[in-house]
């Protein structure tokens, strides 16, 4: 498999997250994208791995704070079995450590195999987790954002 095509595949299918048309939620799949194409084109530049290492420390703060602000989201929303939701979260979290871990050792980085087999488990991780069951709470965090929304417009009048 040619590098570069596994990671213009691995970009085309990070760029076709769906849009929730939740401000806070969009704002954070489009930062958490950025990151992940950085990550990809970092290693196909074989840039400093120290550079490497800084993206999977920037990628892991803003993954975990969408994680949190969706967990916030879906408790203020009442959205039923949250609890699958949340343990999907910290599958992620899980996988992520043992990624960086292992590319916290030079060798394993340089490594293409194992950093492409990493890549590409993240990548569908992301793709499968927005698209399966993000979108499963969507509505349910909508309604309670309107909500708030009427009833703020509703006391200014």
């Amino acid at each position: 498999m040619n590098s570069n095509t596994h990671v213009e595949n691995s970009a085309e299918v990070l760029n076709e997250l769906p849009l929730t048309n939740i401000g806070i939620i969009d704002i954070q799949h489009k930062k958490i994208t950025e990151l992940f194409q950085k990550l990809l084109e970092l290693k196909i530049s074989k840039v400093d791995f120290e550079a490497v290492l800084i993206i999977l420390d920037e990628l892991d703060e803003h993954m975990n704070s969408h994680f949190a602000t969706e967990e916030k989201l879906m408790r203020s929303a009442g959205v039923n079995d949250i609890e699958k939701h949340i343990h999907q979260h910290d599958f992620f979290r899980t996988k992520f450590r043992e990624f960086r871990e292992r590319n916290e050792i030079k060798s394993d980085f340089l490594n293409n195999l194992n950093y492409e087999l990493s890549i590409n488990f993240l990548k569908r991780w992301i793709f499968s987790h927005t698209n399966k069951f993000d979108l499963l709470y969507i509505e349910s965090i909508k309604q309670y954002i309107d909500a708030g929304s009427t009833k703020k417009e509703q006391g200014n009048q």
